[in-house]
């Protein structure tokens, strides 16, 4: 579970069941949008800015997945090509 926030903007990206009770109260999230986290994959976010809420999903360009990727065999493989 990760929540990226600042005064006004709340970024939630996919919450586990234990984490869903702690942010519906926090946060106000509907059922739809507990549906919603509970189901996302790496990428999707629930943003809620002020009194606005948009659920997006982030694609990262090639290029940029192939600088940003975190898992493991990937980052071994991208140390590889550039040794």
């Amino acid at each position: 579970m990760a929540i990226v926030h600042n005064r006004s903007t709340h970024v939630l990206l996919a919450l586990d069941k234990g984490a869903v009770r702690p942010a519906r109260k926090d946060f106000d999230i509907t059922p739809t949008e507990v549906s919603l986290l509970e189901r996302a994959v790496p990428g999707e976010a629930l943003v809620n800015c002020t009194d606005e809420r948009l659920f997006l999903d982030i694609v990262a360009s090639p290029t940029e997945h192939q600088l940003f990727d975190t898992r493991p065999a990937k980052q071994v493989e991208r140390n590889r090509q550039w040794r």
